[in-house]
């Protein structure tokens, strides 16, 4: 038995910032909004919608920690897959480009994905700590930067979508890392060409207020092996679908991380296929809020103090005339 076989492999919810490893939450890579995600579909040797439709399958999601999971959505912590697995999405990507559609190569019809390895990339401005959970002792070990000895990784997700993640992520840097092969796979898939009739198919619609499906689902076990259903039972009944929420800053450019009081993002519950503008109003009465409130509750109370800090603030100078009024 070799070393290398012997080797743990780590995986997205091994990561925390706190030490703790007790709660998670499934992480898409896209979302149905997403205006790559055709592309993705068709380099990918799927039918249109295939991903767009549910993205909440396994090929599209990974696991982590809440306190890390920003992390990964902004692209500050990034999976790259291994250089055997790059090549190989290379020349299927290649393949699928230059064929006839019916004769593209599926990503679900590359077994040696399953064997995949994944390396953390971490942007150079971070500069945490970082805990890792192994996932066969439950040792915790502590790593800092310039993290010298992170070990590999394992995803639940398909290479061939992780790799394009992470391409979406680098490319719009101002100092790109030097990834040729994941590069090159990123710009056939951004720059593809799409038949007609992929072009054609609707995109599917975005995420209701009533919709109970999530594009962002609580993880109730550990291991991202936890059921759908598990976690559907587990979210009570009529709550505001979290998904909503990423729609909304996706397509309308919205960040829930990075709200201030009285900023907000016009919401609809209706297509947009294009930004629209910001408007201010108080954030109490904004649309979006029940949707914060299960998206980010630490932004809500931040915003709600502060809201209410500044009325008191207002009220005061009437009250102090009252008052000696009354003296």
């Amino acid at each position: 038995m070799t070393a290398e076989s012997d080797e743990i492999l780590y995986r997205p919810g091994d990561i925390s910032f706190d030490g703790t490893f007790r709660k998670g939450v499934i992480l898409p890579l896209f979302h149905s909004q997403s205006t790559i995600i055709r592309r993705l579909e068709y380099c990918g040797g799927v039918e249109p919608n295939t991903i767009a439709q549910n993205v909440i399958v396994k090929e599209n999601v990974i696991g982590v920690r809440p306190s890390v999971a920003p992390f990964f959505r902004m692209g500050t912590f990034t999976f790259i897959p291994d250089t055997a697995t790059l090549n190989r999405i290379l020349r299927a990507t290649t393949h699928n480009l230059s064929c006839p559609p019916d004769e593209r190569i599926g990503f679900r019809d590359i077994p040696e994905f399953a064997d995949c390895q994944y390396t953390l990339f971490i942007r150079h401005s971070f500069q945490g700590t970082i805990h890792l959970c192994n996932p066969k002792t439950g040792q915790i070990t502590t790593h800092r930067s310039p993290y010298p000895a992170l070990p590999r990784f394992t995803l639940p997700c398909n290479p061939w979508i992780a790799a394009v993640a992470a391409f979406k992520h680098l490319i719009f840097r101002l100092d790109p890392p030097d990834f040729p092969l994941l590069f090159r796979i990123g710009r056939l898939v951004f720059h593809a060409d799409l038949p007609k009739y992929f072009c054609m198919v609707p995109d599917p619609d975005p995420p209701s207020l009533a919709d109970t499906s999530s594009s962002e689902e609580p993880l109730v076990e550990s291991s991202v092996s936890g059921s759908t259903n598990t976690r559907k039972r587990k979210r009570e009944e009529g709550e505001p679908n979290p998904g909503v929420a990423e729609w909304v800053r996706e397509t309308q450019e919205i960040n829930f991380l990075r709200l201030r009081p009285n900023d907000v993002g016009k919401y609809a519950d209706e297509r947009s296929t294009s930004p629209e503008s910001i408007i201010r109003r108080d954030a109490r009465q904004a649309p979006w809020l029940e949707l914060a409130k299960v998206k980010c509750p630490q932004i809500v109370a931040r915003i709600t103090t502060s809201l209410e800090e500044e009325e008191e603030e207002a009220a005061l100078p009437e009250v102090e005339a009252k008052r000696r009024r009354l003296c």
